[in-house]
């Protein structure tokens, strides 16, 4: 999971630019009171740090690939915190599609 790997290297090094690439557009970033839903890349840069919080930079960054939970909806990182899957229209093409900025944690 060479996507995976790199994602993870771009969120550790703070690389917004090619962060952004690994993200499937349109972007749904939920938190606990609403949706929304980021269009494309240019919207994505503009709030680069609200989505990428700390937590999820840290959920994403500390994520072994072994411990990854994976269903038909995609590949869950951390408690829910990020879901990647293969894009619809390219199936080579492996990105998120989803990020919860706050989940339950037990």
């Amino acid at each position: 999971m060479n996507t995976f790997k790199a994602l993870q290297k771009a969120v550790a090094d703070n690389d917004k630019e090619k962060v952004a690439n690994y993200i499937l557009y349109p972007l749904r970033v939920n938190d606990s009171e609403k949706s929304l839903t980021i269009p494309n890349k240019k919207d994505f840069m503009a709030k680069y740090d609200q989505i990428f919080t700390d937590a999820i930079r840290e959920a994403l960054v500390n994520q072994k690939t072994d411990d990854l939970f994976v269903n038909y909806q995609g590949v869950m990182v951390g408690s829910g915190e990020l879901w990647l899957r293969r894009a619809a229209d390219n199936p080579k093409v492996f990105g998120v599609f989803s990020i919860n900025l706050e989940t339950v944690t037990n």
